[in-house]
């Protein structure tokens, strides 16, 4: 048994993951965020933490008790569920800077690294060619997630589900969730929003970070920023893959 959660641990959590996420609201309040990975998730857990003075649990093997879960899943159906959306575009320019990075103490985001590092990021190409390859994978064949923003995003479940846009948190982070807590019925003071709005502000976060505080989920959190580095084809690649979805979430 022992050997068998060595080698598969990414199974064993998964599979725990869809127990806890049964089980675990029929004692305590769960929350549960869903995003296509780097658009501004786990910014929105850390703050929604700290509102509702529950427990965060990321990418790890959430226990039981009050909670702000994290997930990365197409077909998640929750009660509580707030799906977080960000512009394609700046979605892939942000992991494909998060996937150059060394998270020697995460593992699951040390997992992502290295397959992902395996398959596109030959030191023989320049960092231009490591990004063509890059988005061309992460759209026609992606590693991990095994699925790309389109498909996570067209999945039926997306239509049961509050969303918010990584695009109005950065505009007035605070009235958005302050809107959040009102439609998912949550009592959390003004003042307390205000305050951990704050100190989670992007801004003040890269003002503050030491030079060499290693890897972060933070890097620039720029609105738009795809602009000053995506070519048109590659822009229309992640255009095509996206849809009509652009039109729905406003970033056509």
């Amino acid at each position: 048994m022992v050997k068998f959660l060595e080698r598969h641990p990414f199974l064993v959590r998964s599979v725990w993951r869809r127990v806890h996420q049964r089980v675990n609201p029929l004692m305590f309040h769960s929350l549960d965020v869903n995003e296509f990975p780097k658009s501004g998730g786990t910014w929105l857990c850390r703050m929604l933490s700290e509102c509702l003075e529950w427990r965060f649990d990321d990418n790890t093997y959430p226990w039981f008790g009050n909670a702000v879960i994290k997930h990365h899943r197409p077909a998640l159906t929750t009660s509580r569920q707030i799906s977080v959306v960000r512009d394609p575009r700046d979605v892939a320019v942000s992991y494909f800077h998060h996937c150059r990075q060394a998270f020697e103490n995460d593992d699951f985001n040390r997992h992502v690294v290295e397959l992902m590092g395996k398959h596109v990021f030959s030191k023989a190409k320049t960092e231009a060619e490591q990004f063509d390859a890059f988005l061309r994978t992460m759209i026609t064949d992606p590693i991990t997630p095994r699925f790309t923003w389109g498909q996570f995003y067209r999945n039926p479940s997306r239509d049961c589900t509050v969303f918010v846009r990584y695009e109005d948190m950065r505009a007035d982070t605070a009235a958005t969730l302050d809107g959040l807590f009102k439609t998912l019925n949550l009592d959390v003071p003004r003042d307390r929003i205000a305050a951990v709005a704050d100190s989670h502000d992007i801004q003040k976060i890269l003002k503050n970070r030491a030079p060499d505080a290693g890897p972060h989920f933070v890097r620039k959190g720029k609105v738009g920023g795809w602009q000053d580095v995506l070519s048109d084809e590659q822009a229309a690649l992640v255009v095509k893959d996206a849809g009509d979805l652009l039109d729905r979430f406003g970033y056509a």
